[in-house]
């Protein structure tokens, strides 16, 4: 190891890359400090090699310059949304408001990355800053649609399905509808099935495989019958899922719980 911790002295930015990466390989929680230090290396890519590698014991206290640099104005935007997933490894609730007043940055890219943090550790704290970056630039209006989900809280349904209303990017409507299916399905069956029409093929099939995780056979029979002949591709998928089900029935491998999770986006 001072073998490696002199090399972060070294005059090569990619030696200096090097030895974070090694030091987080063999022991990132008992060399966490020296890692957070290499957060003020003149490299950029230093910086982001440490911000990946930092790696907290569980239970400890999150270092105060870690914070700060989430929220220093002239940190790299992908250095902070390294950064912040990191944070959220180890668990402490303490970091969740620096989470939250970092998303003040003008960076869109470092906003949506201190979202994907807030998903990856939801707390109720971040609902209301989460529900105002649903009209955020394209990335952290999806991230911040998942964030939601994974908070699980039903106040959080009328806003996303107004954002899907009025949703210009096919990208974003098919995270919503993902984010969707993670609410109580009684208050959402009506919204996924509505996004049947959706003009964007990708999105009509993100409504069905969001179904059949919430849905059991006869739920997804139901819209079968009034699904017209313009909306084949959502038969076929219906069928499809409602074989799949029956077979996982027959094997005995399924019950009521989800098979993929929210960070999960399907694509057709």
């Amino acid at each position: 190891m001072p073998f490696l911790a002199g090399a972060l002295r070294d005059g090569d930015h990619e030696v200096r890359c090097k030895a974070i990466e090694a030091i987080g390989r063999i022991d990132a929680t008992g060399h966490a400090a020296l890692i957070l230090g290499c957060l003020q290396d003149p490299s950029r890519q230093v910086q982001q090699s440490a911000a990946e590698a930092l790696w907290l014991p569980g239970g400890a206290v999150t270092p105060p310059e870690a914070l700060a640099f989430l929220c220093a104005p002239d940190a790299d935007a992908q250095v902070k949304a390294s950064l912040a997933k990191s944070l959220t490894r180890h668990g402490d609730p303490a970091v969740i408001p620096h989470l939250i007043d970092a998303l003040a940055t003008t960076q869109a890219d470092a906003r949506a990355g201190l979202v994907e943090a807030l998903r990856e550790q939801p707390d109720p704290r971040a609902m209301a800053p989460l529900l105002g970056l649903l009209s955020d630039d394209d990335g952290v209006r999806s991230e911040a649609a998942l964030a939601l989900a994974a908070i699980g809280d039903d106040k959080a349904v009328a806003p996303l399905a107004s954002r899907l209303e009025r949703e210009p990017s096919p990208d974003v409507r098919r995270r919503v509808v993902w984010a969707l299916s993670f609410f109580t399905p009684g208050k959402v069956l009506p919204l996924l099935t509505g996004s049947f029409g959706d003009s964007d093929p990708h999105v009509r099939q993100q409504a069905v495989q969001a179904l059949a995780e919430i849905c059991d056979v006869a739920e997804l029979r139901a819209p079968l019958s009034a699904l017209p002949k313009r909306l084949d591709d959502v038969r076929q998928a219906l069928e499809e899922a409602i074989e799949a089900l029956e077979c996982d029935a027959t094997l005995g491998e399924r019950g009521r719980s989800r098979r993929v999770s929210i960070g999960t986006v399907h694509y057709a």
